[in-house]
């Protein structure tokens, strides 16, 4: 079974579905959207394979639909990686060339900070 990790980008665009979702639709369809999201990431963690690259949205980047949202990961060894969460009204192409090289270097660095931890507990 891959691990999950999440960036703090991505904990960040939860919070803003959260608390977007709460204002305008209120608590019950805000905390409906978080059980959303958090079913599917506990189904794509245990599914990793059934996720898959979508050439017109990213090459590198795989994504998974949960309702309104998409959900783009990158997949480094086992380990999934959740980068960010987008709306489904938002044009997803044009968003992920624009946050590519900030999304890398985000796991690129929670990556290394995961072997630090595991280097020095052995």
């Amino acid at each position: 079974m891959a691990k999950l990790h999440l960036t703090k980008r991505s904990l960040r665009d939860i919070q803003e579905i959260f608390d977007y979702s709460a204002k305008k639709f209120g608590i019950t369809v805000a905390e409906k959207y978080l059980t959303q999201i958090e079913d599917a990431l506990l189904f794509v963690k245990n599914n990793s394979q059934l996720i898959h690259c979508r050439p017109e949205i990213s090459n590198r980047f795989k994504v998974y639909r949960c309702e309104k949202h998409w959900l783009i990961f990158d997949l480094v060894g086992e380990d999934l990686y959740l980068l960010t969460v987008k709306h489904t009204s938002q044009d997803l192409l044009t968003k992920l060339k624009l946050l590519e090289p900030s999304l890398e270097k985000e796991v690129n660095a929670l990556y290394q900070q995961i072997i630090n931890q595991s280097n020095s507990n052995p």
